[in-house]
């Protein structure tokens, strides 16, 4: 696995987002061409805990087309908190 979020692990993000009204951006690599993968299957194999891949684009290494506001933030911030209340 290259990324960590399965099903059973995104649902409860999917959920607090639609209660809070949050809009989500899924992302789907292509798999006839290998792609990176994130540190989350590693953190899931070796403690067994549910693990989601998650976060807010931005102007990285990746590419200059991955850009994110405030906006974008004070949403990540309020979804965190409805997920960890």
């Amino acid at each position: 696995m290259r990324y960590a979020s399965d099903t059973v692990s995104a649902t409860p993000v999917c959920l607090a987002a639609e209660k809070l009204q949050i809009p989500l951006q899924y992302f789907v690599s292509r798999n006839d061409i290998p792609c990176g993968t994130t540190i989350g299957p590693i953190h899931a194999s070796n403690t067994s805990i549910p693990t989601v891949d998650i976060g807010c684009g931005q102007l990285s290494m990746h590419s200059a087309r991955e850009l994110m506001s405030c906006r974008d933030h004070l949403a990540m911030c309020k979804l965190l908190t409805e997920l960890l209340n």
